[in-house]
């Protein structure tokens, strides 16, 4: 017989639905704010780049988003 994925699924899906339930409202917690500082200003500055140099002292770079 063939293996299929969602014999597990249907075996416990009150885990598995409770499991995705707190993963949508941990994400919505976190994720929705005042728009500085909330998760997905931090998952972008974690995953983007530091932008441009802004400038350089003694061999240190700074960047503009540091300013």
């Amino acid at each position: 017989m063939a293996f299929n994925p969602f014999t597990n699924f249907r075996k416990y899906q009150k885990f598995w639905m409770a499991a995705i339930l707190l993963v949508c409202m941990v994400t919505f917690i976190l994720c929705t704010g005042t728009g500085t500082g909330d998760l997905s200003d931090r998952i972008l500055r974690w995953v983007g780049g530091r932008g441009q140099v802004y400038t350089t002292i003694d061999g240190a770079k700074f960047y503009a988003s540091e300013a």
